[in-house]
């Protein structure tokens, strides 16, 4: 027959291998602030990208407008450029 200490042992043993619901609200509660950590450096690579894609895309049109002011002055110069 199991004596008192015997159960206690088991509680004891019990407590080590599963967790209790004051444990599971602590993981949850790191859960939550690691997950608000990982959204905001997403949220802040994103922004980046999208920085850098708005930069492209801008750089873009200045090439262009600049190749078509070269082309109006080799056209006003009689050159002919080849493109």
């Amino acid at each position: 027959m199991l004596e008192n200490e015997d159960v206690q042992k088991i509680i004891d043993a019990q407590k080590d291998v599963f967790p209790t619901k004051e444990d599971f609200e602590t993981f949850k509660d790191e859960m939550k602030g690691d997950f608000s950590n990982l959204q905001t450096s997403v949220d802040g690579y994103v922004k980046k990208v999208n920085d850098y894609s708005d930069d492209e895309t801008l750089l873009g049109h200045k090439v262009n407008r600049h190749e078509n002011w070269l082309l109006q002055i080799a056209e006003k110069l009689g050159l002919k450029l080849e493109h």
